[in-house]
């Protein structure tokens, strides 16, 4: 029955990944290709707020998630925020929540933009990686779509002044590719 069970849980699990191909994620260009890039001092670094829509989904009503790791406003430097609607409510490293007034298509949604002003090499050092998480306090990281329906995502992470950009993955989740046939079979 144990096997069974796990069977069960494995196929499952095989079949949500399928699915979860939306993400919040956070990029360097609008094209959502690149999630990492460097800092200098009085220049500023803008990283933009992207949400990757399954095929399944046609646009999207709001998102609710969290940033983790930012760096605070202060002697190093100045994080300011764009946003796409002005619909928001909440605190990014903790609980930020965005509505547009009208739904907007995807499969690439654009949400905002971060605005990074350095005055210190210290404020963002080496290998500072940004985080999309869930809302702290709800647990919850997610899209609305068109239909009002709340779907779970992804998080992805922006990696700045990173030494290899081999290593510097826009997500960092486990891939459901790792679960095979042959591994379900090995149960038996």
């Amino acid at each position: 029955m144990k096997k069974l069970i796990m069977t069960v849980l494995l196929v499952m699990a095989m079949c949500i990944g399928a699915h979860a191909e939306s993400y919040i994620g956070l990029f360097d260009n609008l094209e959502g290709t690149t999630c990492y890039g460097n800092t200098e001092i009085y220049v500023t670094k803008t990283v933009h707020v992207l949400a990757w829509l399954d095929p399944d989904i046609q646009s999207v009503t709001a998102v609710e998630f969290s940033i983790l790791n930012l760096p605070e406003n202060g002697d190093g430097g100045v994080l300011s925020q764009i946003w796409a609607s002005p619909l928001t409510i909440g605190y990014l490293g903790h609980r930020f929540s965005l509505a547009f007034m009208t739904p907007h298509e995807g499969p690439l949604v654009y949400l905002g933009s971060l605005l990074f002003y350095p005055t210190s090499d210290t404020w963002i050092g080496r290998e500072h990686q940004l985080m999309v998480r869930e809302a702290q306090d709800s647990g919850t990281l997610a899209v609305v779509d068109q239909s009002y329906a709340t779907l779970e995502v992804e998080g992805g992470s922006y990696r700045f002044n990173c030494s290899e950009y081999q290593t510097c993955d826009c997500r960092d989740s486990v891939p459901t590719e790792d679960i095979s046939w042959s591994s379900i079979k090995a149960l038996y």
